[in-house]
């Protein structure tokens, strides 16, 4: 087997912890990836080797993999490791999202996407969600309960679904989820969540759909998801039940 141009010679600090232990790898290896000095084809060292060479747990190595597949500057295949994508094309997620930009993507449709998607994620979630998943949405979910900037809020609200996509450990379920927050985008979300009586509600559903998943339920995670999004379209003042079949 071919061998990897990178090496990694010293170790992370010891007091970086969680995201941005994740972050600090990522970083590590996405920057001689974006300088060039790796090229498509590539090889990158296997997991077992990065953790050892960096000093840290192989789940934290799989977790910044993810997040550079996400980016498209990798690609992971069995048999052949983890080599460099071809960077000079765009990821999927930047083509597709070119390409409806000239459509029409109304609220509702945005909507009706999330329901249709989310439902199923979160049963995923909820059937495969590490103990480091349910950590990651617990800390969103008390930053959201202390955050008092609604545009801040929203962004944290886009943070929380797209963990609990992360949780399904589906990379391509993370894509579609990607898509659908950036199309409900902060602009939408922020006057929604502006008024206390709308946070309250809001918390409530975020929280429900984390308790579901903590709880192994994923059916209860899947209806959670469904209240959530349909709680969003009444305050928004849609009229859904034309679009969604069997809402009230």
């Amino acid at each position: 087997m071919k061998q990897s141009k990178l090496e990694l010679k010293d170790p992370l600090p010891a007091d970086l912890r969680g995201s941005s232990l994740v972050a600090s790898v990522v970083q590590l290896l996405e920057q001689p990836i974006r300088d060039g000095l790796l090229s498509e084809g590539d090889r990158l060292p296997t997991e077992r080797q990065m953790a050892s060479d960096l000093k840290v747990s192989r789940m934290t190595v799989r977790e910044a993999l993810l997040e550079l597949e996400l980016k498209g500057l990798i690609e992971r295949r069995q048999g052949r490791g983890t080599t460099v994508a071809d960077t000079r094309r765009p990821a999927l997620t930047q083509q597709l999202v070119r390409r409806l930009n000239s459509e029409r993507r109304g609220f509702i449709e945005v909507m009706d996407l999330r329901e249709a998607t989310e439902m199923p994620v979160a049963e995923r979630a909820a059937q495969y969600a590490t103990p480091a998943d349910l950590l990651r949405l617990e800390e969103v979910v008390e930053r959201m309960e202390r955050e008092v900037s609604a545009e801040r809020y929203a962004e944290l609200d886009a943070r929380f679904h797209y963990l609990v996509a992360r949780a399904t450990h589906n990379p391509l379920l993370v894509k579609i989820v990607e898509w659908s927050t950036e199309w409900t985008n902060a602009a939408t979300r922020t006057p929604m969540l502006e008024g206390s009586q709308r946070r309250i509600a809001s918390l409530a559903g975020h929280r429900e759909i984390l308790d579901r998943i903590r709880s192994r339920d994923p059916e209860g995670a899947a209806l959670a998801v469904r209240n959530h999004i349909r709680s969003i379209l009444q305050e928004m003042g849609e009229l859904f039940s034309e679009r969604l079949p069997g809402a009230r």
